[in-house]
């Protein structure tokens, strides 16, 4: 499973691969360490973010959005010359590429993304009433 996360310390964007397999975090531009809790997974299945612990997370779909809209543009751009079937065939291709997307799982705290995870039907979609307790939470945490 392949974890991207942002430095707890400096915000630094990190990619690490087999992430279930390892126990440190470490930081190459400002020296953090930290350690990721051993249960985090069970049976491939995410139970909390390995980064902070959160166990509110969301599944989206894995889309690469300047793809697709760089799909669009150039259906639109020969739209005139091929009478508009170049644009159809752009939003055929884009909704193609959206439905075989995988999911990745989003931790609505540190927004660490987890793909090759297994399909669970556990964490449901983006919720903004999950998003606003989230940041309150955070907002009281942060004035302790």
């Amino acid at each position: 499973m392949e974890a991207r996360y942002h430095c707890p310390q400096c915000g630094a964007d990190h990619v690490v691969g087999e992430a279930e397999e390892k126990t440190l975090l470490d930081c190459s531009r400002c020296g953090y360490i930290g350690l990721l809790p051993t249960d985090w997974t069970r049976e491939g299945r995410v139970e909390r973010c390995p980064i902070c612990g959160c166990t509110d997370l969301y599944r989206q779909k894995d889309f690469n959005h300047r793809v697709a809209i760089a799909v669009l543009i150039g259906g639109a751009l020969l739209a005139i010359p091929t009478k508009y079937v170049s644009l159809v065939l752009a939003v055929a291709l884009d909704l193609v590429l959206y439905l075989t997307a995988r999911e990745v799982l989003t931790c609505y705290t540190c927004r660490t993304q987890l793909r090759g995870h297994r399909s669970s039907e556990e964490h449901g979609r983006f919720s903004p009433r999950v998003d606003e307790r989230v940041r309150k939470e955070q907002g009281r945490a942060g004035r302790l």
